[in-house]
C-alpha cells in the first residue's frame, strides 16, 4: 500500500512536471533562466533586452522573403539561453528582423544551461548551443544558424530559405 501511495505521488509529479510548458527561476548567481515556450513579449518584459536600434534592416526585402515563407510554409523555431550573453546580443537581432517582416510563423523556446526544456524538443533537435534558429519547411529542417550567422541574420536566413 506504502508503495502504491509513493508510485502514485511521484507518477502525479512527473506528469505535471512534463505538462508545465515554462518555468523562470535564477541560477547560483542569481540570473533569471526562462526554460520553455515564450512570446518576445514574455521574455523581453522578464529580461528586458532591447532591440537594437543601430541593427539595420531593408525592409524592401521583406516582401519577397514573406512571400517564400509562405509558400514553403516555413516556420522557425529559436533555442535560446536567458542567462547565455550570445542569445542576448543575437535574440533581439533576429526579433528585429521577425518584427520589422512581420514573420509571426516562430517559436522561442528558453533552455536552462543543460539545454533542457519541458517539451524536449532540444533532444529532437540535438541543441547543444545558444542561439541556435532552426528553419522548417513543412515540418522538416532546411537549415540551422547556430550562435551567430555567417554573415547577417537576415541574409543567412534568406539564403536557407532560398
Amino acid at each position: 500500500m506504502r508503495f502504491a501511495i509513493i508510485f502514485i505521488f511521484f507518477t502525479i509529479t512527473f506528469f505535471n512536471n512534463m505538462n508545465a510548458q515554462k518555468s523562470i527561476t535564477t541560477d547560483s548567481l542569481g540570473r533569471k533562466v526562462l526554460v520553455g515556450q515564450f512570446s518576445w513579449e514574455e521574455w523581453n518584459k522578464q529580461m528586458d533586452w532591447q532591440i537594437p536600434q543601430d541593427y539595420c534592416i531593408n525592409i524592401s526585402n521583406c516582401f519577397h522573403l514573406s512571400e517564400i515563407i509562405n509558400k514553403k510554409k516555413i516556420k522557425f523555431l529559436i533555442f535560446g539561453g536567458s542567462w547565455c550573453g550570445d542569445t542576448k546580443s543575437e535574440l533581439p537581432k533576429i526579433m528585429k528582423i521577425f518584427r520589422s517582416c512581420e514573420f509571426s510563423n516562430y517559436e522561442l523556446i528558453g533552455v536552462d544551461r543543460a539545454k533542457y526544456e519541458p517539451s524536449m524538443r532540444f533532444v529532437e533537435f540535438n541543441i547543444e548551443r545558444v542561439p541556435t534558429l532552426i528553419i522548417l519547411s513543412k515540418n522538416e529542417e532546411i537549415g540551422r544558424i547556430v550562435e551567430f550567422p555567417k554573415n547577417d541574420w537576415f541574409e543567412d536566413i534568406k539564403q536557407i530559405i532560398e
